[in-house]
């Protein structure tokens, strides 16, 4: 087999597919809010952006340590059952983290947003936990669909909330340009991912037939059991 016939065949196979599929909705995702931005950028005043920029940098700080990056194991397992179980690891961890934010935030938010210079109203900054929880959801369910090798709904699904978020922002910017506004529309723009995420996932379940009812005591040990088998994700991640 010649070079070109080798490289023919890489580019026809289905990786690459994979790969342009989920590249090709990124870039429309792009599009979508490159579309939206000379609007929402004359809507809404620059520290509003400041603001909104500050606290996405935040999640993003802490969002890879709400899963303890095991999400980045759930295509390893061969079996389905043990990537579930580690889905629902990393959730559990996730889970746990934003209600220790949440009761920090609870008790000594004006301290610590008035630390880090984050201007936000109290109610507002208690968004913080659920947008950290939001985000590794997403991450979580992202790495399932992955797995099911569902990669057009990955593509579709950053496209519907790309054109919510422009959509909804713009809306908003009209009605009460705000950096609370920005923070809450964020976390509702995630919520509709995660949202479009789960019902393919769920909708792929169906189609492949009933899930297996497990006892508790069986989830727990499988649980226990791939946490260890998996362990070197949080430890050298």
């Amino acid at each position: 087999m010649s070079i070109v016939d080798r490289m023919t065949s890489v580019v026809r196979g289905r990786f690459v597919r994979n790969v342009a599929v989920v590249a090709g909705g990124t870039a429309i995702a792009r599009a979508i809010s490159m579309v939206f931005s000379p609007v929402i950028t004359r809507l809404y005043g620059p520290e509003t952006f400041g603001i909104l920029a500050v606290f996405m940098a935040l999640v993003g700080i802490v969002a890879p340590f709400a899963t303890l990056t095991y999400a980045n194991a759930i295509v390893l397992p061969e079996s389905d059952a043990a990537a579930r179980s580690i889905a629902a690891i990393a959730l559990g961890i996730a889970a746990f983290l934003s209600l220790i934010l949440l009761g920090i935030l609870f008790l000594f938010g004006e301290s610590v947003t008035s630390a880090i210079g984050l201007d936000l109203s109290r109610g507002y900054s208690l968004l913080f936990p659920a947008v950290v929880l939001l985000t590794a959801v997403q991450y979580v369910l992202t790495q399932r669909l992955m797995r099911l090798e569902r990669f057009k709904l990955i593509s579709s699904a950053g496209v519907a909330q790309a054109g919510i978020l422009g959509i909804s922002k713009s809306l908003a910017g009209i009605v009460a340009p705000s950096a609370p506004a920005l923070v809450t529309l964020n976390a509702l723009g995630q919520a509709v991912h995660c949202w479009l995420s789960y019902v393919a996932i769920d909708h792929g379940g169906r189609r492949g037939g009933a899930k297996p009812r497990n006892r508790i005591g069986e989830v727990v040990a499988s649980m226990r059991r791939v946490a260890h088998e998996y362990r070197d994700s949080p430890f050298f991640r």
